[in-house]
C-alpha cells in the first residue's frame, strides 16, 4: 500500500471552507501526518485571511497550488487562457497523484477544478464541505443517490470552454458525502450527510461581553450583478431606517471593493466573522445580513446568546433572475429554522 493511499487530501478555496475543513478534522480526529491541504484560490483577500487563520501545526502539508500569492489575473483574453491552461496542468498532475487517497475532501463541488478531481478520484470517501449557501440548492437538486450529481440550473456559471467541460465532468451521487450545517431535511432525502455541529468552535463560547452594535454582514451582490448599485443604495437607506437608534456597522465582505458609500460605519475583518467574535469574546446585539451563510453558522455556534436577522430582498429589485430563484430556495430552507433568535425580515421598498 502506498503512503499516499493513507492520506486525507483537502482541496479548498475560501476561508469559510477552511473553517469547515478544520471542523471535519476535529470531528474525525484525523492525525496531522495524514493531512495534506491544497488551496486553489488566487484571490488576494481570500489568501490574506487564510494565512491569518490557518493553523500550521494541524496539517502535514499546506500548499497554495496556483502560487503567486496576491497576483491578479490580467484582463487580456490571452493571459486568461494561458493561466487557465497552466492551472489545468497543475490540477491534472494533482489528480494523478491523489487518485487513490484514503479520503478526498472538496471545498466546493461547483468549482470546475474540484469537480474534475472528484470525477477522476478513486478515494475511499469523497466528502463535500459547505462553502456558502450554494449547498442548499445542491442538496435539494440531488435527492436521489442513485443518479448522477446535478448542478442546479440557477448555479450554473458561464465559463470558458475548458472550465465548462471540467464543471460538467460526470460524478455519481453515491460517491459523495456532504459535511454540512444544512442538515434539516425530510425523511425522503437520501443524499449522504454528516452533520457539522461546530464542535471545535463551540468550545470557545463562554462568558462574552455583549455590545450594542448591529453588525451587518456584507455580500458582493453588486459585484456579481445580482442587484444594481442604485438598489444597493436603496437597501442601505432602508437599513439605516430599520435600525434607527442602534449603532449599525457594515462588515465588508472580503471580495467587496474598499469604496463604500451610504454614510455607514464600515469595517473589514482579517478573518471570518465567526472567528472574530470568538477570539474577541464579544456578542453584538444583532447580526444581520442578506442571507449570509455566516448568519446560520453563528446561530449554530451561539444559539440563544445571539440574535440573527436575515433580510430578504424583494424579487422586483433583483437584476439577476437566477439569483431570485436561489433566494427562494434559501428562504424556504431558512424559514424552517426560524425561532426567536433566528428570524427572516421582509422589507418594503418600492
Amino acid at each position: 500500500m502506498s503512503l499516499m493511499s493513507e492520506k486525507n487530501i483537502f482541496i479548498l478555496l475560501t476561508p469559510h471552507s477552511y473553517l469547515n475543513a478544520y471542523e471535519l478534522q476535529y470531528k474525525f480526529r484525523l492525525p496531522k501526518e495524514s493531512l495534506y491541504i491544497y488551496f486553489l484560490t488566487e484571490h488576494r483577500e481570500s489568501i490574506r485571511q487564510i494565512e491569518k487563520i490557518i493553523d500550521q501545526s494541524t496539517w502535514g502539508r499546506i500548499r497554495f497550488l496556483f502560487g503567486q500569492k496576491g497576483r491578479k489575473i490580467g484582463k487580456s483574453k490571452i493571459s486568461e487562457i494561458l493561466f487557465t491552461l497552466r492551472n489545468f496542468a497543475y490540477i491534472f498532475c494533482l489528480s494523478i497523484r491523489i487518485a487513490k487517497v484514503r479520503r478526498l475532501v472538496i471545498g466546493n463541488i461547483l468549482n470546475p477544478w474540484m469537480r474534475f478531481l472528484v470525477s477522476h478520484s478513486h478515494a475511499e470517501e469523497i466528502i463535500i464541505l459547505d462553502d456558502g449557501n450554494a449547498t442548499i440548492p445542491i442538496l435539494q437538486e440531488n435527492r436521489n443517490i442513485e443518479e448522477q450529481f446535478r448542478i442546479p440550473p440557477q448555479l450554473k456559471a458561464r465559463k470558458n470552454r475548458l472550465l465548462s467541460w471540467l464543471q460538467n465532468s460526470p460524478v455519481m451521487n453515491n460517491k459523495l458525502i456532504f459535511f454540512t450545517v444544512f442538515n434539516a431535511w425530510d425523511d425522503n432525502h437520501t443524499v449522504k450527510k454528516i452533520s457539522n455541529d461546530f464542535g471545535y468552535l463551540k468550545q470557545f463560547v463562554g462568558s462574552f461581553k455583549t455590545t450594542a452594535e448591529v453588525l451587518f454582514i456584507g455580500s458582493p451582490l453588486v459585484n456579481f450583478g445580482l442587484i444594481s448599485k442604485e438598489v444597493f443604495q436603496q437597501l442601505v437607506e432602508y437599513l439605516k431606517i430599520f435600525f434607527d437608534g442602534q449603532e449599525l456597522v457594515y462588515v465588508r465582505h472580503r471580495t467587496e471593493p474598499e469604496e463604500f458609500s451610504g454614510n455607514l460605519k464600515c469595517v473589514s475583518f482579517d478573518r471570518p466573522i465567526e472567528l472574530y467574535l470568538l477570539e474577541n469574546k464579544i456578542i453584538p446585539a444583532i447580526v444581520a445580513s442578506f442571507f449570509s451563510t455566516a448568519g446560520i453558522n453563528l446561530h449554530k455556534i451561539f444559539g440563544n446568546q445571539l440574535h440573527v436577522l436575515n433580510i430578504r430582498i424583494p424579487d422586483n429589485l433583483i437584476t439577476n433572475t437566477k439569483y431570485a430563484n436561489v433566494l427562494k430556495v434559501l428562504s424556504d430552507y431558512y424559514s424552517k429554522q426560524e425561532n426567536e433568535y433566528f428570524r427572516i425580515i421582509d422589507i418594503d421598498i418600492k
